[in-house]
């Protein structure tokens, strides 16, 4: 959303900083069976609920209020859809995969456990100090933010956590400025904002002027790659709520992005409402 602060590059130590990439760069080159996974970062074969099982009638039920095209790409492979579920609904009874957005919000005290500083991490590039993610995307963030820098890329991050009374200074801010019919298509309001949860950031300018820079173009072919998605694209605001952000991309995870690219249209919006609409009974056997 619309907040931008001001702050300069952070200097790089000569050695120190050489020995952070040298790491840095090794992590990325382990492969996968060597690596330090979180849970949304789960290799392809990986099977972690036992007794996972959804009754097909209950299934065709819980699609019926999705647009066609989405019911047509489950009704047409319910096998698939179920078992590329499965890693998602890992996070499902957590926070990750909440669904915020103008209906759907987070509780005032909600603030994700062990958020961690940008600040401490000298390969990345921030705009202000004091930015802090969930810990459970700091591994892809800190592989896109390389890679792109390895193709001449900076990936500036100007806003990522917010607490539930920021965003209401924000919000606020911004009916003053433009008027609360306007301000409510430019930003959330206190506690419908994506930016709670700790898995979103902003990149840039926190503005227009940022589409169609060398980071946003690098971004919208790439960011995917490591599990971000864009969360308002252009030409879906009667979906959103919102007016396009080039700037904004939520940590999903490729498990969830390849399960809304194969099934929903790569509307993670509709996904993520589906599985918060039948959390009840979509969680896994015990």
């Amino acid at each position: 959303m619309l907040h931008a602060r001001k702050g300069r590059k952070k200097p790089k130590a000569g050695l120190a900083y050489l020995l952070e990439i040298a790491l840095l760069l090794a992590a990325i080159s382990l492969p996968p069976a060597k690596a330090q996974l979180s849970p949304i970062n789960l290799p392809s074969n990986h099977d972690p609920i036992q007794g996972f099982d959804i009754p097909p009638e209950r299934l065709m039920e819980s699609i019926a209020d999705l647009p066609e095209s989405v019911q047509a790409a489950i009704s047409s492979d319910p096998d698939r859809f179920v078992s590329m579920l499965r890693p998602v609904l890992q996070l499902a009874s957590t926070r990750y995969f909440s669904p915020v957005d103008k209906t759907r919000s987070l509780p005032a005290s909600y603030r994700p456990p062990h958020l961690v500083p940008l600040d401490r991490y000298r390969a990345l590039y921030t705009s202000a100090q004091g930015l802090m993610v969930n810990p459970l995307i700091m591994r892809d963030l800190l592989r896109m933010s390389a890679a792109a820098e390895s193709q001449g890329v900076i990936l500036r991050i100007s806003s990522a956590y917010r607490s539930y009374y920021r965003q209401r200074e924000i919000f606020a801010r911004q009916v003053l400025r433009r008027g609360r019919k306007e301000a409510a298509r430019r930003s959330a309001r206190a506690g419908h904002s994506e930016h709670q949860l700790g898995t979103t950031i902003d990149f840039g300018s926190i503005s227009n002027a940022f589409c169609g820079t060398r980071a946003e173009r690098w971004l919208r072919l790439h960011a995917h790659e490591y599990g971000f998605s864009i969360s308002y694209p252009p030409g879906m605001e009667e979906l959103t709520g919102y007016v396009p952000e080039c700037w904004h991309f939520r940590h999903l995870g490729k498990e969830a992005l390849a399960l809304s690219n194969r099934f929903f249209g790569g509307l993670s919006t509709i996904m993520l409402s589906y599985i918060d609409d039948n959390s009840d009974w979509l969680a896994p056997s015990r």
